[in-house]
């Protein structure tokens, strides 16, 4: 619909997407016109309040002619703008103020905006009485804060006893974790697979009040645990809680070691490593029970003379340097070399988490010690350095000295020693944090992608043990099976499904069998389908396809979940992109799909639902973009790869917020020098000698390269020369548009002014000024470019190394009375080898002049192909002695070859010949010339 002064509305309306034949129209309308006052083509979605015109007109305005796109959008479900149409008041009010996005919203009129977090990530705070310690940054001690603690599940674990923490101690094991010197493989995997392994021993109260110590296995730095009642203890009347805090772990592990495993008895000799210890001055305690002779090592004076003290039974004998080796002869010497059974006791490779099962009989040795020296009086308590619980890092660098003299210990809560009290949680302040229930489901749809299998992961690390994983294609890969395999030695249910979720009654029946398997507790939609491309080579079955996945299903899961899911429903997330917030040229499709993904969580926010759609950029590490394109210096619409870890810690952050439309994204540094180094060049001496010319002022200032003879082959290398020397890149189109005027201004000193336009990569689309070359909408590559008179032989061209056929297009005029067609590259041609490529051209020739003879020309490479073309012909038997007419432009084959090498030769870089050889490195050349006809991107990035 045409208004008088040429601005044209479309309705975007309807599933079919027939309308975008429509804008494709008026865009190409736009692209061809001269007429810069051309009116405006306004996109009108006024009966869809979910719909994705948004992200589509972000990217559209990025093509060419984009800048005459406006959109008008009724995001208000509950009303509708009756008054948007030709020669409404509304209507005229929106022409004049000419405003690109026109969004009626809340009653209003306005845009939607980006605006930043007030505050960073590690400033977000909760209150909770539940937290524990962790390191945010492995091997960053000044990273250690209290974390909030996953939520209490409805249902308790058989055997478990609740337990709140006063106290709790550090361990060696707690310091190499948080600095990052023991790795996580050292762990069992079990625990390795948990969001913090920090602390192991504890005491406090149960729920009944009455005073417990005990070891967990993880996590016992923190407000209140979850312990397994055989690894609890009763704490002795006398004993108060800082005291019980000292004693689990180091006498457990000195039972263990002395005598359960080393079969300790009365009377021998034992050398013990680092008596002054927690674990040392527990071994010598035991050691001396049994009446043996006890040797051990310390460091300084000062904890020779403490243990002198704390063992009277101790002696300046027992006692050896733990500094050097010396020990040895000064225990052969004490012991005067006879064949005493000597235990050299060290416990720096005893691992009590390897010892804590229930199952495991050692253990039940261990617990008949422990109960046994508490009642005799050998169990005491360990002297200590107590901290307070924000001294959190400070405890631990003390620790990390080697200074000390028995246990670290944090106090978490204010102590109360009566024998038996109500137990009381205190508030704190602390970083927030997520958790998912063991007991609930979490349905991930695309979760055998890259990014899907790390959150999967993700979520299992922060406790969930029900995953519902949908693809479309099932497990296909080892790391896949790696991946689920070991989920489910971690005791998680994994079930991966093919259900195809856009279609409604396959979403119904797997939201059900999910429920089988218990409550649904988040739903995470990744899965996406890619048809990038201008517009004008989209079709609208290439909107249904990338819409499915992401519009479709989730419809289907706002229906369902809506039915069949209450409150227990926490999270309903969509991963949304940068493109559709930001618009990124050739991916409107994708941006329609992702916009309205976003309009439906506003929509499901509005009803008090969860609903978060998430932008995100490009994701690093993993994801399409890493596997299809680069690594994790892929730029993509101005932005740079965020590392998969920082994705997941965005994602912590964003569930917590209550807005229903996110963005995280890493904007690439503009200033940074996208090429390689390379010496400039005087660009004056340069087109003097390329084009053979004495004195380039001799001639027209104003005659581009283009007129001076400029062919498709000499544009790459002053394509590649301008990259290379100014970091200026160009497409072909503006190379031979440019003019002797502007190279000798912009480049002729040495130096570029930067008045070009230079592109970073924009590596998932072609950008506007390539738009159309290489054009896949069309299947045929032979295309009439004039009828002439039938009498007359036609004249076939062949298209140059662009594979574009408008350079011929001026023959038109003077080729009148000749019938004129062109081939053109398209995506049916084979390009394995120019024989095959001929072969094919010829059919289509024949298939409008069956018998010769025929008029061939060649443009440059083309000529190439003609001449093979020629050779054909002429071998055939059947063709008679007809004369077949065989013209080459600008392309003798000598010429060609010898320039193709030479451009080849000059580009590449001589460590790549000397890594693979000439030959792939011309081919790698090649490819790389064909990708930058569709992006404009530096040549090394292609690479």
């Amino acid at each position: 619909m045409r208004h008088a002064c040429y601005d044209v509305y479309i309705h975007a309306l309807g599933k079919d997407f027939r309308w975008i034949n429509d804008i494709k129209e008026e865009l190409n309308k736009v692209q061809k016109s001269k007429d810069h006052n051309d009116g405006n083509i306004w996109l009108i979605a006024n009966n869809d309040y979910q719909s994705g015109i948004v992200g589509m007109v972000n990217c559209l305005r990025q093509e060419d002619g984009g800048n005459k796109i406006r959109c008008i959008f009724n995001a208000d479900g509950g009303s509708n703008l009756q008054d948007v149409h030709l020669d409404s008041s509304l209507m005229a009010k929106l022409a004049k103020k000419d405003l690109v996005m026109n969004i009626f919203k809340d009653g209003a009129w306005g845009s939607y905006r980006h605006l930043s977090l007030q505050k960073v990530a590690d400033e977000f705070t909760t209150n909770t009485e539940k937290a524990y310690v962790n390191v945010l940054n492995r091997g960053d001690l000044s990273s250690l804060c209290w974390i909030q603690s996953p939520k209490p599940s409805r249902h308790s674990l058989p055997h478990h006893i609740p337990c709140t923490v006063y106290y709790s101690s550090l361990n060696f094991r707690d310091v190499v974790l948080a600095s990052g010197k023991l790795p996580v493989d050292a762990i069992p995997e079990h625990l390795a697979h948990t969001e913090s392994l920090l602390g192991m021993e504890f005491a406090g109260r149960d729920l009944e009040g009455k005073r417990v110590m005990g070891i967990v296995s993880r996590e016992g730095l923190a407000t209140s645990v979850t312990a397994e009642a055989h690894l609890l203890f009763d704490v002795p009347d006398s004993w108060s809680l800082e005291d019980a805090a000292t004693v689990p772990v180091v006498y457990s592990t000195a039972y263990y070691s002395l005598v359960v495993r080393g079969r300790l008895k009365h009377g021998e000799s034992v050398l013990i490593h680092s008596g002054s210890g927690g674990v040392g001055q527990a071994a010598i305690a035991i050691a001396l029970s049994y009446g043996c002779t006890v040797y051990t090592t310390v460091g300084t004076d000062k904890k020779r003379h403490f243990l002198m003290k704390q063992f009277p039974n101790l002696n300046e004998n027992s006692f050896a340097n733990s500094r050097d080796s010396s020990f040895e002869d000064h225990v052969m010497k004490e012991t005067r070399g006879t064949s005493i059974f000597l235990k050299n006791t060290s416990f720096q490779g005893i691992h009590v988490d390897r010892i804590l099962d229930k199952g495991n009989t050692e253990w039940l040795q261990v617990v008949d010690l422990m109960k046994s020296g508490l009642c005799s009086g050998v169990v005491q308590p360990i002297r200590r350095n107590v901290f307070g619980k924000d001294e959190v890092e400070k405890a631990f660098r003390f620790m990390a000295q080697g200074k000390h003299i028995g246990k670290v210990v944090i106090k978490v809560k204010i102590r109360s020693e009566e024998v038996t009290a109500t137990p009381s949680l205190q508030p704190m302040t602390v970083l927030p944090r997520n958790s998912f229930d063991p007991f609930k489901v979490y349905i991930i749809v695309g979760g055998l992608g890259g990014f899907g299998l790390e959150l999967a992961d993700w979520l299992v690390t922060r406790g969930c043990r029900k995953l519902v994983l949908i693809s479309r294609s099932g497990i296909r890969t080892g790391y896949q099976a790696r991946c689920v395999n070991r989920w489910e030695r971690l005791d998680v249910a994994v079930r991966i499904s093919v259900a195809d979720a856009s279609n409604v009654k396959v979403c119904d029946r797997l939201l059900r069998e999910s429920k089988n398997m218990g409550l649904i507790g988040g739903i995470f939609n990744l899965a996406l389908v890619l048809k990038d491309g201008f517009l004008e080579s989209l079709t609208p079955e290439d909107f249904k396809a990338v819409c499915r996945p992401k519009i479709d299903v989730a419809r289907n899961l706002d229906q369902e979940t809506r039915k069949m899911c209450g409150p227990e429903l926490e999270w309903f997330v969509m991963f949304s992109s940068v493109a559709c917030g930001r618009g990124n040229a050739g991916q409107s499709n994708y941006a329609f799909a992702n916009s309205a993904m976003e309009r439906l969580c506003e929509e499901r926010t509005k009803d008090n639902l969860p609903g978060l759609a998430i932008q995100w950029g490009v994701i690093g590490d993993v994801g399409i973009v890493v596997e299809s394109i680069g690594g994790n210096e892929t730029e993509v619409a101005g932005c740079v790869a965020q590392r998969i870890h920082s994705c997941l810690s965005t994602l912590d952050l964003f569930l917590s917020q209550p807005y229903p439309v996110l963005s995280s994204f890493v904007v690439a540094d503009r200033n940074r020098n996208t090429s390689k180094e390379a010496p400039k060049i005087n660009m004056e001496k340069f087109v003097a000698k390329f084009f053979g010319i004495e004195d380039v002022h001799s001639i027209s200032q104003d005659i581009t390269l283009a007129e001076l003879g400029l062919d498709s082959l000499m544009g790459v290398e002053v394509k590649q020369t301008l990259e290379r020397h100014f970091s200026t890149v160009l497409s072909i189109k503006q190379v031979r548009s440019l003019t002797l005027k502007s190279i000798l201004n912009d480049f002729g000193n040495g130096s570029s002014s930067n008045n070009y336009p230079t592109e970073t990569a924009s590596v998932i689309t072609p950008r506007l000024f390539v738009s159309p070359i290489l054009s896949w909408k069309d299947t045929n590559c032979l295309v009439q470019l004039h009828v002439g008179k039938k009498q007359n032989v036609p004249v076939f061209l062949i298209h140059p190394l662009e594979g574009t056929i408008d350079v011929f297009r001026p023959l038109v005029s003077k080729l009148q009375n000749y019938p004129l067609y062109a081939l053109k590259f398209t995506k049916e041609v084979p390009h394995d080898s120019l024989a095959n490529m001929a072969t094919y051209y010829l059919s289509k020739m024949r298939a409008v002049q069956p018998d010769g003879p025929y008029n061939i020309t060649g443009y440059s490479f083309g000529a190439l192909v003609a001449l093979e073309i020629a050779i054909f012909l002429q071998n055939e038997r059947n063709n008679g002695t007809s004369q077949n007419n065989l013209m080459l432009i600008d392309a003798a084959p000598d010429f060609v070859s010898s320039r193709i090498r030479r451009v080849l030769e000059d580009q590449m870089e001589k460590t790549d010949i000397q890594a693979v050889g000439l030959r792939d490195a011309m081919e790698v050349q090649i490819l790389t010339y064909f990708v930058q006809l569709f992006k404009q991107c530096p040549s090394d990035q292609v690479k």
